[in-house]
């Protein structure tokens, strides 16, 4: 389907998980996760469309936890959100609803935490803090870091090894 379809489909299931009651069980239920997935990894997305998908997944894990987190895992998200902050052509707005969604997938658990620090995301989020101009994205860097970090001992070294004290100081 056309990136502007992909972009409208993700925006009426963002709709749905955040409006409707039982909105983000239906859309796990339909398997809208690894779809999401696929049109992140799709480079022929447009930023627009990955902001859209970010923040659905994102709200996948946020409004039901164990369940979204397990089905963002197990679509292979982290690593196509990290590839999409390392992205010097993603926006501003997509990378931090990429590091929005990578600090849901952390905050859940400690597996979370460890497929973000897996997938090579600390020192990306690091640099990215380090280089955006916007507040958004350091706020939602910031944060990320700062949930790996509580997660477990391995988080908080991973953090520190990728020099993100001075960054954050």
């Amino acid at each position: 389907s056309s990136n502007a379809t992909n972009k409208k489909c993700a925006e009426v299931l963002g709709l749905i998980s955040a409006y409707c009651a039982n909105g983000v069980a239906a859309v796990l239920a339909a398997g809208a996760v690894p779809a999401l997935t696929a049109i992140l990894r799709n480079s022929g997305s447009s930023n627009a469309t990955k902001k859209k998908c970010a923040d659905v997944l994102g709200r996948m894990i946020s409004e039901n936890s164990a369940d979204g987190a397990a089905a963002v895992l197990a679509a292979g998200a982290v690593p196509v959100l990290t590839a999409i902050l390392r992205d010097s052509g993603s926006s501003g707005v997509t990378k931090g609803w990429c590091a929005a969604a990578m600090g849901s997938i952390s905050a859940q658990s400690a597996d979370g935490a460890a497929a973000v620090v897996a997938a090579g995301a600390v020192p990306v989020l690091t640099a990215t803090l380090r280089d955006s101009g916007s507040s958004v994205v350091t706020k939602n860097c910031a944060a990320t870091l700062g949930k790996i970090s509580t997660q477990s001992a391995d988080g908080a070294a991973a953090v520190l090894a990728a020099g993100a004290v001075p960054v954050l100081t």
